[in-house]
């Protein structure tokens, strides 16, 4: 019997182990009330059950949490996994009807697709990639605050790809219009998933060009250039930054003034040790992880 992962509604069910949590249960754990089980592969070739059921109390031991807090209770692999399995919920909920004809959809027997047994359409697990893209000026680094959100969070520009258009193209467009300036020098840095509920993030480096910030008021309600507003925490604890941006590896946890800190598989900060800042949500110095979005948070007072 394989291991399952469980949600009940948007809510994921894990055991805590000290200030970790795992979403693997122990096979043969209680869930009544099943609405949909699916199997899934996890990189290492084993496979687990995905599940989501409309119970209204969990089992002893266990307690569901949102995907976002589990980030912070988790390990990058098991993270990964429970955002995965996230992303199919969120399809096979979204996918009940055929969006051609209107009749309802049924799992495909063979392949991981949902399908319509009147116009034979066939509906595939959907990505829908976003560019997110770091700007400098020197020093500076461009941030911005959007026009709808409770807290005063400062990140890089981000956007979804339209209809047609290349990742770059989106890139440069998204910046001219929220803050209306050009860049130049534009660079790919990587890519990670997204599951919110169903993105692929695209991360790109460039430099300012020309022009000045012009907000668009609707999706942007600030933008500046931030110059580094904690270098005296950065020299404070440079050992730390030091080992945390050059030295971690993969899912190594150390903590810097009480803040964890988690390098993140296959990531670095790229050099970005100028801009640590406090985070505007906590209140408390910390490095941001870069798995996040590549997102930095700011003082917005500056």
């Amino acid at each position: 019997m394989p291991q399952p992962i469980i949600f009940t509604g948007d809510r994921l069910w894990v055991r805590r182990t000290g200030a970790q949590a795992a979403c693997l249960l122990e096979a043969g754990v209680p869930v009544e009330s099943t609405v949909w089980s699916e199997c899934l592969e996890t990189p290492d070739g084993v496979v687990v059950e995905v599940a989501e059921t409309s119970a209204a109390s969990v089992p002893d031991g266990v307690e569901a949490v949102t995907l976002r807090d589990f980030f912070d209770l988790a390990a990058p692999a098991d993270y990964a996994l429970a955002s995965r399995a996230f992303e199919l919920l969120h399809w096979r909920r979204s996918h009940r009807f055929c969006g051609r004809c209107g009749q309802p959809l049924a799992r495909h027997a063979t392949e991981r697709a949902m399908a319509c047994a009147a116009c034979r359409d066939l509906v595939y697990p959907r990505t829908n990639p976003v560019v997110i893209t770091r700007v400098t000026r020197g020093r500076e680094i461009l941030l911005a605050r959007r026009a709808h959100g409770a807290n005063a969070f400062y990140s890089v520009i981000a956007g979804f790809v339209e209809a047609a258009e290349t990742l770059e193209h989106a890139a440069v467009r998204e910046i001219a219009e929220e803050v209306g300036i050009r860049v130049r020098n534009l660079r790919y840095f990587g890519s990670q998933p997204w599951p919110y509920p169903n993105n692929l993030m695209c991360a790109f480096t460039a430099e300012y060009d020309s022009g000045e910030i012009q907000v668009d008021g609707k999706e942007i309600a600030t933008a500046g250039w931030f110059t580094p507003a904690a270098d005296s925490f950065a020299d404070q604890h440079q050992p730390e930054v030091d080992r945390c941006l050059a030295g971690g590896t993969a899912g190594e946890e150390f903590r810097i003034q009480g803040s964890e800190v988690r390098i993140a598989a296959g990531w670095r900060l790229d050099g970005i040790r100028h801009y640590l800042q406090y985070a505007s949500n906590n209140r408390l110095p910390r490095l941001k992880q870069a798995v996040v979005d590549m997102s930095l948070c700011a003082d917005p007072h500056r």
